[in-house]
């Protein structure tokens, strides 16, 4: 995947039948973090390998978050989750 500048997270999201599913990152207490809320991540669709996931706020940099301590919650109907990744901003070649 080429980079895209921004650190991001990744899932193995395999809906079953209506699917769907949604992510929020939340602060330490079970508050959504601003801009990364339930309402700002589109709904996921289909059998994926790696998604990754965005919220509203410009695509979900998760730069900001890598020295806070967060929890997330996975909102998801008919459908399993096989794992997460976070990975770095890849650096561009030039």
């Amino acid at each position: 995947m080429p980079g895209t500048g921004r650190d991001s997270g990744r899932l193995r999201f395999q809906p079953w039948a209506g699917p769907r599913g949604k992510v929020a990152i939340l602060d330490r207490d079970g508050r959504p973090l601003d801009g990364f809320g339930l309402e700002q991540c589109p709904e996921i669709y289909g059998d994926e390998i790696a998604r990754t996931v965005s919220w509203g706020n410009g695509g979900g940099d998760l730069a900001k978050l890598k020295v806070k301590a967060v929890r997330l919650h996975f909102m998801m109907e008919d459908a399993d989750l096989f794992s997460i990744q976070f990975r770095a901003a890849q650096a561009r070649g030039g």
